[in-house]
This record gives structure tokens, C-alpha cells and sequence, in this order.
């Protein structure tokens, strides 16, 4: 999920007036925009500014008041966070039936949101450097605890963690532990293809298959509706677009990670 800080008021506004600005655009011309990267090009009419300045100066100016300030966001520096980690725990947990644990799974999701776009290169790295200290100082955390955290993404690409009691791996019986819960679309989607899935069933069509009738395939066998699976598999065809179920690396990793915990050597992707 894209983030902008609910404490930058001023590009929440911003973009909120942009969103309806683009809701002007009929369908097929937004299309155009988008497939020749014009979306950049269009103007504020109030103020006469290319929306994509408007908006990277808007989040630099809310970004640099609260890290002057020492406040906590989404993607805030890592001292900043590391310092109000502590405050912010007991606020969650004071006067409620939450936990620390509850905390530590809310505090994990939060750091898989994506940068906003119109963010300037220069923050993006700096949130991103902090996204990854401040994962770390998590694990850390989380480690001390006798739970686990189970990672979560809905057909909306909503993240999320539950947190179970960890189970220690049985050496002698090499006993697996697999996570039963139902899988999401999405999740489907991409365990099928890091698994080579669809290349396989691509190879058993002597004379070829459409994308439409490998979709239809492998929608009856995962039971995800045809034209959901349409949009994955083109998604994955295109590499790194919005559809493509393995463009977040972070999100990849974990489903990785889940796989080759079982023993598969997965192909190359």
C-alpha cells in the first residue's frame, strides 16, 4: 500500500484535489497518459504547477517540519522512530486488552508500504534506508518474545501480520510446519509462478496456449476467478507493473523464503 504520513495534512490535500483532477480525464485518455508516462506533464489548474512538482515539494515541506520536529510517521528517520518506540508501545498497549506483540505485528506491517510516488528521490532513499533499520530493530524485538509473526496480503494488497506461539522444528521426525491458513488470490498468483507453474503448463500445450486459456487453466485449478487471474499472469508477463503479484522484492523474499523452507529449489526468475 502507498503511504503519505497521515500527519502531512498539506499533500493528503494536495492529493486528494489531484485525485479529482485525473477523475476529469476520460478513461481511454488517462490509458494514453499512462502509456507514455504524460501523467507528469499535467498541470494544477488553480496554480499553473505541474502536479508532479506541486506534490514532490508539498511531501518534501511536510516531510522536513516533523523531522525537525521529532515526530513520529510512517518512514520517519530511524533515530526518530527508535526514540519514540518505547512511548508509542505503551500508548498502544495502556488502557486496552493489546499487547506488546500486537504492537510489534502492527509496527511490522507498517513497514511494507511503499514509499508515495510523487515522494522525491532523495526521501525515497532515506525512507527506504529506515524502513530496513527499523524491520531489523523489529526482528530483534520479536526474537524475544515466544511468538512468531505469520505474514497476511489480501486480494486488496493489504498487508498484514498475525503472530502465533512458535513451534520448535521436530530434528528427529523432520516434522514441517506449514501455515494451513487459506491463501489470498494474489498469494496464489505468485507462489504459482516462483514455482514455474506456468511455464510448466505453457509446456504441455504442444501447439501453444493464449494467456486467456492458461488463465482459464489455472484459474479451475486454484479456484482464482478467470479474469483476477488474467490480470496476474499479465502482470507477470510485464514485470515489475502494479499486477504483478512478485513486484514488491520485500513481499518476494518472504514467499521465497516459505518455499525453500520445505526444501524446493525454485527456477530463476
Amino acid at each position: 500500500m502507498v503511504i503519505i504520513p497521515e500527519q502531512f495534512k498539506a499533500t493528503r490535500k494536495n492529493f486528494e484535489r489531484y485525485k479529482s483532477f485525473i477523475q476529469l480525464y476520460p478513461p481511454d485518455d488517462l490509458e494514453q497518459l499512462y502509456l507514455y508516462d504524460l501523467e507528469d506533464t499535467l498541470k494544477d489548474p488553480d496554480t499553473g504547477q505541474l502536479w508532479d512538482e506541486l506534490l514532490s515539494k508539498s511531501f518534501l515541506t511536510d516531510y522536513k517540519k516533523h523531522v525537525e520536529k521529532g515526530e513520529y510517521f510512517i518512514g520517519c528517520p530511524f533515530k526518530i522512530y527508535s526514540e519514540q518506540f518505547e512511548k508509542r508501545k505503551k500508548e498502544f498497549t495502556t488502557g486496552s486488552d493489546a499487547s506488546d506483540i500486537d504492537f510489534l505485528a502492527q509496527e511490522y506491517a507498517n513497514t511494507y508500504h511503499e514509499a508515495f510516488g510523487f515522494c522525491p528521490d532523495n526521501i525515497k532513499k532515506e525512507i527506504q534506508f529506515s524502513t530496513t533499520r527499523t524491520r531489523e530493530f523489529l526482528d530483534e524485538k520479536i526474537a524475544k518474545t515466544p511468538y512468531k509473526l505469520e505474514y497476511h496480503l489480501d486480494d486488496l494488497e493489504e498487508i498484514s501480520f498475525s503472530y502465533a506461539k512458535k513451534i520448535n522444528h521436530d530434528s528427529d521426525t523432520n516434522e514441517l510446519i506449514v501455515d494451513e491458513r487459506e491463501l489470498t488470490h494474489v498469494e496464489k498468483a505468485a507462489y504459482l509462478e516462483l514455482m514455474g507453474v506456468f511455464d510448466y503448463v505453457r509446456s504441455l500445450a504442444s501447439h501453444g496456449i493464449s494467456e486467456n486459456k492458461l488463465a482459464k487453466v489455472m484459474s479451475f485449478i486454484s479456484g482464482v476467478p478467470h479474469s483476477t487471474m488474467q490480470r496476474y499472469i499479465n502482470g507477470i508477463r510485464d514485470k515489475g507493473g502494479k499486477n504483478d503479484p512478485l513486484r514488491d522484492k520485500d513481499r518476494t523474499a518472504l514467499f521465497k523464503n516459505r518455499l525453500e523452507d520445505q526444501g524446493l529449489k525454485l527456477p530463476i526468475r
